[in-house]
């Protein structure tokens, strides 16, 4: 274990970092490093991506459906914003559906 300096491919920003691993592992680490803001911003991206295809599904599959059954659509979501045990995706795709509803 030792400390190597390293450069972020993404923004450039050089750290101080301790790599752990096979010699080609840490290699490998060492050419691919992110900084942990790089790293934050990527992650927060996958987040928004796979929130706006889950509201495109439920939009999709909202076309479809009956006028009772888009009813009891909305009462589910309007309860997943307010439910606590849900999770903050859920909560979000729940309220952009709302708003594209209407």
């Amino acid at each position: 274990m030792a400390q190597y300096g390293v450069t972020c491919r993404a923004c450039g920003k050089a750290e101080t970092t301790q790599i752990y691993g096979p010699s080609k592992e840490r290699e490998w680490k060492i050419t691919n490093y992110r900084c942990y803001a790089c790293y934050r911003q990527d992650k927060q991206a996958q987040d928004a991506g796979r929130v706006e295809r889950q509201v495109a599904e439920m939009l999709t599959a909202l076309a479809n459906a009956t006028p009772g059954e888009r009813e009891q659509c909305r009462a589910e979501w309007t309860r997943a914003i307010t439910a606590v045990e849900g999770t903050v995706e859920r909560r979000q795709v729940a309220q952009i559906v709302l708003e594209r509803m209407g």
